[in-house]
């Protein structure tokens, strides 16, 4: 299809309070996420455009998943700024080319699926179950979601990528790392595996970076703790492992899932790690130069027992959502403890063997770690 009606919806709430307008937001928001898509209908996605003041509008953007991944949101809002500032100072708007999504699916055709077989299968040839760090309550009827966040200041997440610098790897390794390390010991396993996402955009394919379309995946990362390896070595082996995982980052989860020795029943794995490194500098900037002074996100409930978002800005928020059919907000509490301690260690003792980490924490670093955290749920 070369063009299809976007639904639009418009609502006036200047006559109401600012705590009605709030409320009122709330309850909207609620609707619209039950409001389901049929997949056989485009665009999957809908607009609403909500006036509060007389200067004063907010745009709700909802779109199904399958369409956008995390990463489009800011090319999308990026080029809604650019095509607003152009018709604001009454010229035409003239979008350039992107490369289209098609592009990437004729490129997914042509990669050798015997290969990628073989990558996955040799990758999980030594798990023949996942690493389960809950437990689900089977005389509950339904989940609720849970949230407990927390963040490291400025100056520790300074350190870590210090930390992170002098042993040659990226943040996202350093954090891979340390929930390896954690879930070894909570689990009281030396092969663990955990869900992780990529990006999908790593692969050699020009203006990918700019394309928008579902890319993201999650896929299983397995990681053998040895106690008396250095930390420089285990960070040296994730990021080596997870270049490899880049290069088959195409393949489908439910895919790879067939080629485990894991049970078709089961799972690979009951959580992951999802660490945001979205492309949005480009997008601050058009951000600051213009009308728009707020845009936030509301995600989809998960459907993992657990899912832990990193999001490094000006400090790195770790933040649990959990379901409380599986997990309890002592458990995450003494979860996130151990992960913000090993973290520490980390920075501390970044010369030391594994066997030195201790999951424990001080009892000066608790107090440290409850006047960051919240709970939510």
């Amino acid at each position: 299809l070369k063009e299809v009606d976007l639904p639009w919806h418009e609502e006036d709430w200047r006559g109401l309070s600012e705590e009605e307008q709030n409320q009122k937001l709330e309850e909207y928001v609620k609707q619209d996420r039950a409001s389901p898509f049929d997949l056989s209908k485009p665009p999957l996605m809908r607009v609403s455009l909500i006036r509060r003041r007389d200067d004063t509008y907010m745009i709700l953007w909802t779109r199904h998943h399958i369409i956008v991944d995390g990463w489009c949101s800011p090319i999308v809002f990026g080029r809604f700024i650019e095509g607003y500032k152009t018709l604001d100072a009454g010229n035409p708007i003239k979008y350039s080319e992107r490369r289209k999504y098609r592009d990437y699916i004729q490129w997914i055709k042509e990669q050798d699926e015997q290969e990628a077989e073989k990558f996955w299968r040799g990758e999980l040839s030594r798990y023949a179950e996942s690493t389960p760090i809950s437990s689900e309550n089977s005389q509950r009827k339904e989940a609720n979601h849970g949230q407990y966040r927390f963040s490291l200041s400025t100056g520790e997440l300074d350190a870590l990528k210090n930390f992170a610098k002098a042993n040659q790897v990226t943040l996202n390794t350093v954090i891979q790392a340390a929930w390896s390390i954690v879930l070894s010991r909570y689990t009281q396993r030396e092969d663990v595996v955990f869900g992780v996402t990529v990006s999908g955009r790593s692969m050699d394919l020009p203006g990918i970076e700019g394309m928008v379309g579902l890319f993201i995946n999650t896929l299983p990362l397995g990681v053998k703790i040895d106690e008396f390896e250095s930390i420089k070595s285990l960070l040296q082996t994730i990021q080596g492992k997870m270049a490899e995982i880049n290069g088959y980052s195409h393949v489908s989860l439910a895919k790879v899932q067939t080629w485990s020795h894991v049970q078709s029943s089961d799972n690979l794995f009951d959580h992951i790690l999802v660490f945001e490194n979205y492309p949005t500098k480009v997008f601050s900037n058009q951000m600051a130069e213009s009308k728009f002074s707020y845009i936030t996100g509301v995600g989809a409930k998960p459907e993992y027992p657990l899912v832990i978002d990193i999001i490094p800005e000006k400090s790195l928020e770790l933040v649990f959502t959990f379901r409380d059919d599986h997990l309890n907000i002592f458990q995450i509490e003494k979860i996130s403890s151990y992960f913000y301690n090993v973290l520490l260690n980390f920075i501390k003792k970044g010369d030391q063997i594994l066997f030195d980490i201790s999951l424990y924490v001080h009892e000066k670093d608790i107090i440290n770690l409850k006047e960051k955290s919240t709970k939510v749920g």
